[in-house]
């Protein structure tokens, strides 16, 4: 069968695919209709996965899909498939997990081939065009495949058999019923006494190279320190969090964290900026500043939001994905300074500056300097000295070329953001940073018609299917918005996307698979129980549920969740990491709180402490009604109650305690019962 194919990556949403448009490799893009073409032209599928800010995934397209001999034997032998992980997580686990169960490090690129039943039998991550670093060239790898493929066909399929089994056992296992329940304070403990073991006690993070500041497994020591007074874990956080930013993975100039460093003590970045690494950061940064008054916390959240707005936000609204890693085709091009260019820019500033921001004439990395506060030589600088310095560096910095940046707009990610910016907005009362979020809420909801959730808006069309971390992180963004403001429109909202998400994700034993399970492009339908970056989406629809079941009153829910979680908790003991975003979510729903708050005004006393002691574990409920308006109201777990003046209530689970009146009551109410001692 002849069929002549072209580049189709020009009639993508996603920018990462349109950066390989121009090459000559024949990219297809992912669907039934290219893989009932790999079986009709009985090829196997050569599946090349990555994301527009990833460094090696464009080193890789310039060695080799650009060149036309390794284009033009692709072409001929293969079925070749390009897709961005980020449009396309759910099958960028399902191929990362068929990596490391061939034994390999997972990475990006991920280069995969597959049956033309779209099975994995082989794979890795990047390969050189030469052999070098210890890896065969690209070239040999596509003769050795397709060799195989063609003359091997019992190995292929034994291979593929193993894998996908492997997969489908890893991923999407069912359980049990009769499973013996899980204690999730007793896992939660265990894993964080077993993680601190592995701490790094100088710059925080896990010991070694490369380090992450990877959001679960830093919530494991929040969570330990709230609910059991735990110090240790309170430390661990804190020195984590205040390494990350005072390090080089911290953009001194203009703000925003980068994705991991390459080193054991957070100087040499990645230099691609994500969305979600820096949601989290907003997040982190606002509990931890809520409880050590830390100005450095204060600051650098201050800097990210006015980053995010500067150079993330999109003109209709909402949020961009991320900015790349590259410039002018050289990794951190934009981001490093030679000393003599500082000292031409700054004059006689320079060299305090210098000091404060470990600036040599030699430089810190091949060459040049990468800003950091790790090692200064100047423990207390003058900062509005410095406040100017910088303002005169990125002035002159955003005259260079700058990265590109990935304009669609994910939904799960931007859900988790508005999350972010409410708790920051309520903790250093800054009604713009709230504002920001009701505004990027109500430009996405007003993109998918209020009710049809999508994976990705492009050009503010939606593009992808939802997948289940979607609805979990706007039922989260719905009921936040609803608790910080009354509006039940808000709640409506959450209710609706839960039906949707029942329809379409829930499957026989009242578990959520990532993809819709009337989705036919995945050879799996998993439950996403592990996490990347960002919690899994399992840890995500607890933690959401949770919330919405507590603020809804709703029994069932709570029940639905509770057996949700027991069976999360159960499957997750089987794999050998990513287990803290399930761990946190559990505890968070095992330890919820709500607090009801009624009041005449915003500013009332009683609504400023509940807003300056935030808790990750407690969903605030914020009624403002004219104080000649106070009436009964019905309150969950006690019934009506006579509001007669300004009240809060504070409920642990289903036990709800007296109402105070005061602020100095209301702070020493959630004091007394800020650890729980679960």
């Amino acid at each position: 069968m002849t069929v002549q194919l072209s580049n189709q990556l020009n009639l993508s949403s996603s920018a990462y695919l349109r950066q390989h448009a121009d090459q000559p490799v024949h990219w297809q893009i992912w669907s039934n209709e290219t893989l009932k073409l790999a079986k009709q032209l009985n090829r196997p599928i050569l599946l090349s996965i990555g994301y527009a800010a990833c460094h090696w995934c464009h080193v890789m397209a310039h060695e080799s899909f650009d060149n036309d001999i390794i284009a033009d034997y692709m072409n001929e032998h293969f079925i070749n498939i390009k897709i961005d992980r980020e449009e396309r997580p759910d099958l960028d686990q399902i191929y990362m997990a068929a990596l490391t169960a061939m034994g390999e490090q997972g990475g990006w690129p991920l280069t995969m081939f597959l049956t033309p039943d779209a099975e994995p039998f082989w794979g890795g991550t990047y390969f050189p065009p030469h052999t070098r670093y210890n890896r065969p060239s690209f070239d040999d790898v596509l003769r050795g495949i397709n060799q195989l493929f063609h003359q091997d066909k019992d190995k292929v399929n034994h291979n593929s058999r193993v894998i996908t089994e492997h997969i489908q056992q890893r991923l999407a296992q069912n359980l049990n019923h009769n499973t013996a329940p899980q204690d999730p304070s007793l896992l939660h403990k265990t894993y964080a006494q077993r993680l601190s073991s592995m701490l790094d006690p100088h710059y925080g993070g896990i010991k070694g190279a490369p380090k992450f500041p990877s959001s679960p497994l830093m919530e494991i020591f929040w969570l330990q320190h709230l609910n059991n007074n735990d110090p240790a874990a309170y430390d661990a956080f804190l020195l984590s969090l205040k390494n990350m930013v005072q390090g080089g993975i911290y953009d001194h100039i203009g703000g925003g964290l980068c994705r991991y460093s390459v080193d054991d003590h957070w100087l040499v970045p990645h230099f691609e900026k994500m969305l979600y690494d820096n949601s989290q950061l907003i997040n982190h940064g606002s509990f931890a500043y809520a409880k050590s008054q830390d100005q450095l916390l204060r600051t650098r959240i201050e800097e990210v939001i006015d980053w995010l707005q500067r150079e993330l936000q999109l003109p209709q609204g909402g949020f961009a994905s991320s900015l790349d890693a590259d410039s002018e085709g050289i990794e951190g091009k934009y981001y490093v300074w030679d000393r003599s260019e500082i000292d031409a820019i700054l004059g006689d500033d320079s060299q305090i500056f210098c000091e404060a921001y470990n600036v040599t004439a030699e430089g810190n990395w091949e060459g040049s300097n990468i800003l950091n506060r790790l090692h200064s030589s100047l423990a207390d600088p003058d900062q509005k000295l410095i406040e100017a310095c910088k303002s005169k560096l990125l002035a002159v910095r955003q005259k260079r070329i700058a990265p590109s940046r990935d304009d669609k707009l994910l939904i799960d990610w931007n859900g988790q953001l508005i999350v972010a910016l409410l708790n920051a907005g309520r903790v250093f009362d800054r009604s713009d940073w709230i504002k920001l979020a009701k505004q990027t809420y109500a430009k996405i909801n007003i993109s998918l018609d209020h009710q049809n959730l999508c994976h990705c808006l492009s050009d503010y069309a939606p593009s992808i299917r939802a997948l289940s971390s979607d609805y979990a992180a706007m039922i989260h963004a719905a009921v936040s918005l609803y608790g910080y403001t009354g509006d039940k429109s808000y709640l409506a909202d959450a209710r609706l996307w839960l039906s949707e998400l029942n329809k379409q994700h829930r499957d026989e034993n009242g578990d959520y698979r990532l993809t819709a399970l009337n989705q036919d492009d995945v050879i799996i339908h998993i439950h996403a129980d592990q996490d990347d970056a960002t919690p899994s989406a399992t840890a995500q629809l607890i933690e959401a549920l949770s919330r919405l079941a507590l603020v809804d009153q709703d029994i069932e829910l709570q029940q639905q969740i509770e057996a949700l979680s027991q069976r999360a908790l159960t499957r997750i003991q089987a794999l050998a990491y990513g287990q803290a975003g399930v761990l946190n979510a559990a505890l968070i729903s095992q330890s919820a709180m709500i607090l009801h708050i009624f009041a005449d005004s915003m500013e009332h006393p009683l609504i400023k402490i509940a807003n300056q002691m935030i808790d990750m574990r407690r969903t605030d409920i914020i009624n403002v009604i004219a104080s000649d308006e106070m009436c009964e109201t019905e309150i969950p777990y006690l019934g009506t109650q006579n509001i007669s003046r300004a009240s809060a209530y504070l409920c642990i689970g289903n036990r709800c305690l007296a109402p105070v009146h005061s602020s100095d009551d209301l702070e020493t109410l959630l004091k007394e019962n800020a650890s729980l001692q679960v």
